[in-house]
């Protein structure tokens, strides 16, 4: 599989974001995919366990959280029915503000949280990678993340549809920054993917790289965003508050602004609450 993947997943410096991204060439895509279309086939008629285990998924928290069946997609291997029923995990997608927060908000989903040790196990491997202790990842987990139905794994991600127009905004990197800022929280954007929220006000530069100048550092009230590519972080935005964030500081262009992308290849970035 890596192999094949080599093959057409390009690695490169992408000119709106200003950061290295996975790409796929056009020519390499033969067959799009549409998750909320997969989804009322499985509604229609359920092949096996796996996909009525999903149905009994979407079912609870249809009753629990109120959402209704039009914003639910299906991802993952039973996206493209490659699935194996004894073995594989139910990915659900949920598309639209008022369900993403009903979610974000609803108490009770109806699904169990993933059991300790399998849980566990996925906050070490982001340790490795974030550089945070396995603790406070764990503390910036929410209830609607690393669940699991009957022992089988679920995850649940967010989409917006109200799309941006790519190239609409571009971003110059300039440079790594550490900062601790206040961030405005309850934005149903912060859990869509890539994670985004509103910056009320940076109250402290910690650290910087030299390719920053004190010019720019005096623009501080210009960094009005924070951008993440790694969902382990979105709930943190969510939550909002005072929050550390290490990142890329980049100028959006055409507005002049700054933002803090996170999540980017390179050198390590987060998101966690100060307190």
């Amino acid at each position: 599989m890596r192999s094949v993947t080599e093959e057409y997943l390009l690695m490169e410096k992408d000119p709106v974001f200003g950061a290295i991204m996975p790409k796929i060439r056009r020519d390499k895509i033969w067959k799009v995919f549409k998750p909320r279309e997969r989804f009322t086939q499985i509604r229609k008629k359920a092949r096996d366990y796996l996909e009525l285990l999903l149905l009994e998924a979407v079912d609870r928290l249809r009753d629990n959280c109120s959402i209704p069946s039009g914003a639910i997609g299906v991802g993952g291997s039973i996206l493209v029915g490659m699935h194996n029923p004894s073995v594989s995990d139910i990915n659900l997608i949920i598309y639209g503000c008022k369900p993403t927060l009903d979610i974000a908000l609803c108490e009770d989903l109806g699904l169990d949280r993933l059991n300790p040790e399998t849980l566990r196990e996925r906050v070490v491997r982001h340790s490795r990678r974030t550089g945070l202790s396995p603790d406070t990842l764990l503390r910036i987990q929410p209830h609607f993340r690393n669940l699991e139905l009957k022992g089988r794994p679920l995850g649940i991600s967010f989409v917006k549809t109200i799309s941006e127009r790519y190239g609409e905004r571009v971003l110059k990197q300039m440079g790594q920054v550490e900062v601790i800022a206040e961030v405005e929280g309850g934005e149903c954007y912060s859990l869509t993917y890539p994670s985004r929220a509103s910056v009320v006000r940076v109250k402290k530069i910690v650290r910087k790289s030299p390719s920053i100048t004190e010019e720019t550092l005096r623009m501080r009230e210009e960094i009005t965003e924070i951008l993440s590519f790694d969902s382990i972080f979105s709930y943190a935005l969510f939550r909002g508050g005072e929050v550390r964030i290490k990142g890329v500081l980049e100028r959006v262009s055409p507005d002049g602004t700054y933002l803090i992308l996170v999540g980017g290849y390179g050198e390590r970035s987060y998101v966690v609450p100060v307190s």
